[in-house]
């Protein structure tokens, strides 16, 4: 029980309350508890984030002031930032391993490195995105050209060498990637999608006439991309209806939050009434 209530604790860290026990408990902000294969940081209350990323199994957190927090799974140390790692601007996360871009252009990144996917190239310099594949990595750097590392440096399909490593020839003007699980996408400036690596569900024959298109996405097995009239485009692995847009689904916008864009987590309190962490800290030491 005492075990739980420290676990809970924790977790939320989003209360006054929550921060007057911790800190009768001995914990600090910037402490990590951990058991297993689990990481669960102590996080101020309080703290504000600008980004979030998800990985197979470990989420990370930007914070404002450019660091990093990160939890869940760390049997590949997927959940063990680098220490003194700041003026960090993007995050992304992989299967088991992460990258952090930094306001210099330059990438760190760390996590499992069992096909070089956090090894980062030492050419690499004037990185303006990333993404994280299953194993593997890639970086779009400001002349739009893109690197990639990790799994996939041949296409011989022997699991998970699938060649979404190899970027293809003659590949510029790209504006923003994206890296599944086995396949990567580069959105062009033009509009236009380069897909490359694994197909065996087509998740990297990119439709014909798919044109001006702003954002994309790639999920293990599927692709999608956003166009300017607020459409979606999918294709892929069709399983479980992935890439079966809804007929009705227009309107959709991308966003991409800058260094100065802050968002709050809500979430739902027992009464059914929603919360900002502000709020919620209060309604939870009131017992609402």
């Amino acid at each position: 029980m005492k075990l739980r209530r420290l676990v809970a604790l924790v977790v939320t860290a989003a209360s006054s309350c929550a921060r007057d026990e911790a800190q009768a408990s001995g914990l600090t902000p910037g402490t990590v508890i951990s058991w297993g294969s689990q990481v669960i940081p102590y996080v101020q209350p309080g703290t504000r984030y600008q980004a979030i990323a998800a990985g197979a199994n470990h989420s990370l957190a930007l914070k404002s002031d450019g660091t990093v927090v990160a939890w869940g799974d760390n049997n590949a140390g997927a959940s063990t930032v680098p220490p003194n790692l700041t003026g960090v601007s993007v995050i992304a996360a992989g299967g088991d391993h992460n990258l952090a871009l930094r306001s210099d252009g330059t990438v760190v990144a760390w996590g499992d490195n069992g096909f070089g996917q956090s090894t980062v190239p030492v050419n690499l310099t004037g990185g303006v995105a990333i993404a994280a594949g299953g194993y593997h990595s890639l970086a779009l750097k400001s002349d739009g050209t893109v690197l990639a590392w990790g799994a996939g440096k041949t296409d011989r399909g022997d699991q998970p060498d699938y060649g979404q490593s190899l970027v293809p020839a003659g590949l510029t003007g790209v504006v923003t990637i994206a890296a599944g699980f086995y396949h990567s996408l580069a959105l062009k400036a033009d509009g236009t999608v380069v897909a490359w690596g694994n197909n065996i569900y087509s998740q990297s024959a990119v439709p014909a006439d798919l044109t001006a298109v702003i954002a994309i996405a790639a999920g293990e097995f599927h692709s999608l991309a956003l166009k300017s009239d607020g459409t979606v485009v999918a294709w892929g692995e069709n399983s479980g209806g992935q890439s079966t847009v809804p007929a009705n689904l227009t309107g959709v916008r991308a966003s991409s939050p800058s260094r100065r864009d802050f968002f709050t987590v809500w979430r739902s309190s027992p009464t059914g009434r929603s919360w900002p962490g502000e709020l919620m800290a209060k309604a939870r030491c009131r017992g609402i």
